[in-house]
């Protein structure tokens, strides 16, 4: 099984170079959430910490028998 790094950037010091889905890490009071949410250039949230390119998607190994 392959695992997919995550790398988080820090917002608002890095934007998404791009509109689209991204998963992101917000806050609420003291409480953090990890979410996937759609993020524009112009996206302007006070709640946004951070966002990462989403993983791809699971794959099942063919196994050769």
């Amino acid at each position: 099984m392959r695992e997919s790094k995550i790398v988080w950037h820090k917002y608002p010091d890095e934007k998404p170079p791009k509109d689209g889905l991204f998963l992101i890490t917000h806050k609420f009071g003291n409480k953090k959430e990890v979410a996937i949410a759609y993020l524009t250039k112009d996206t302007n949230s006070n709640n946004l910490i951070a966002w990462a390119k989403l993983p791809k998607p699971y794959e099942e190994e063919i196994r050769d028998e």
